[in-house]
């Protein structure tokens, strides 16, 4: 038995009593003030929360919505379900033993595979008529799919062969109902395509993570290395503030012009980190856009980064040039959506992504807050603003475009899935699936 006081001397915290709550942090609380005795009786409720999650077994996990109906399926089973607004559930027929995990919605179409008599196939879903038609049969050894998307209105599939240790990542190209290998890899970061070249970036730990930016020719299959000797691309190396250094992939990748942007930073220096690079995709030459960045995006011909030691969101030109600020506070991330960004901010930027969401227009170049309530996620798109608040103020709320903030739901949210026909969401403690607007 350790006394709490000694405990918060030996760790360098703050600890506080509350009408039987015990409260440890970095700052003490201030225990009489209306915030702190307005959300204790909420603590003690979530605290005290004896009912129990949803089994695996019955668990929802939302695909999309298409018109008022909603598409799901049963992570235990693999099974697919619609339901309509006001009806009953119903089973979706699906050709074998399919597997929606990393199912993707297109258009019209959810494109997935299954197995089919002990042979993987690929599928599409048409909502419209509610039926799937074959794509094509891929080869064996297959475990699942990793993405789906057409390029240049020509349809590309990445599967992963293989055991997840050992295994590795196959991208094809699907021409005429048959897949045609254009790569293989450990493991594949992110693919953009350029005339008759694939430019992929990959990350093996194993191997070492330089030397991993690719060009392959979709006509000859040649495939050779194409950065810079002794760089690593798409990949995010951070030196922390006590020397360790963090390594996690990125998938920004665009190509403009004849150049391609990305993340890299030189892996022969041990204190180099990553930044935005730009790469001339016909001498291979590259210059460093940006101070080190966390993550980026191309935007109306500029390049908006989180900075590495601020958490500020900047921006600079194609070149490199008007380096400025744009949000001056902590930034975790950003979302780009007509017009505006959207993003949460805290005040210690090595903590968590947890934060109030602010929303900037670039064109008039004003930021406002949406919200003072924290929250976990947020979803922008075409049919709204909504967030999740974790914690001892759970539910969905939905930003309207008065900035009001409306509570969809006041319970523990689990899955939450935006589509252009609205939200679709379960909860944690409850079974069903439920839509909002």
């Amino acid at each position: 038995m350790l006394p709490l006081r000694s405990a918060a001397i030996a760790l360098d915290k703050k600890i506080d009593w509350l009408d039987g709550l015990i409260l440890i942090g970095d700052e003490s609380v201030d225990l009489q003030h209306p915030q702190t005795l307005a959300i204790k009786d909420k603590i003690k409720m979530e605290l005290t929360d004896k009912r129990k999650r949803i089994e695996y077994t019955k668990a929802a996990i939302p695909i999309t919505k298409y018109g008022n109906t909603i598409y799901f399926y049963n992570e235990a089973t693999g099974e697919l379900f619609r339901k309509a607004d006001g009806q009953k559930v119903v089973k979706v027929q699906v050709p074998g033993k399919p597997n929606f995990f990393s199912a993707k919605v297109i258009g019209d179409e959810l494109y997935y595979t299954s197995e089919v008599n002990g042979v993987l196939e690929l599928y599409a879903f048409d909502f419209v008529k509610n039926i799937s038609k074959k794509i094509c049969t891929l080869d064996g050894g297959h475990r699942w799919l990793e993405d789906v998307r057409f390029t240049d209105n020509e349809l590309y599939v990445s599967l992963h062969n293989g055991e997840l240790t050992l295994g590795h990542a196959v991208l094809y190209k699907i021409e005429n109902g048959t897949p045609k290998e254009v790569l293989s890899t450990k493991d594949l970061i992110n693919f953009v395509k350029a005339g008759k070249y694939i430019y992929f970036t990959d990350f093996s730990i194993n191997g070492g993570p330089e030397n991993n930016l690719y060009r392959v020719d979709t006509k000859t299959g040649e495939k050779q290395y194409f950065g810079e000797e002794g760089f690593a691309y798409g990949i995010n190396r951070t030196i922390e503030e006590g020397g360790g250094i963090s390594y996690w992939s990125n998938g920004g990748m665009y190509v403009k012009d004849g150049y391609l942007y990305t993340l890299a930073y030189k892996e022969t220096d041990p204190k180099d980190e990553s930044s935005v690079y730009k790469i001339n995709l016909a001498d291979r030459t590259q210059v460093k856009l940006t101070s080190p960045a966390k993550d980026f995006w191309m935007e109306n011909n500029q390049i908006y980064y989180i900075e590495t030691s601020t958490g500020y969101l900047k921006r600079v030109d194609l070149n490199g040039g008007n380096d400025r600020v744009v949000v001056e506070r902590n930034v975790p991330h950003a979302k780009f959506y007509n017009g505006n960004i959207y993003y949460t901010s805290n005040a210690n930027k090595n903590v968590s992504n947890i934060g109030v969401l602010y929303r900037y227009n670039i064109a008039n170049k004003l930021e406002v807050k949406l919200s003072d309530k924290p929250m976990s996620s947020y979803y922008v798109g075409k049919d709204g603003v909504y967030f999740v608040s974790d914690g001892y103020e759970p539910g969905l709320f939905k930003i309207r475009a008065d900035g009001r903030v409306i509570p969809l739901v006041t319970d523990n949210v689990d899955k939450v899935l935006l589509a252009d026909a609205g939200i679709v969401y379960t909860l944690a403690y409850k079974e069903g699936i439920y839509s909002g607007k």
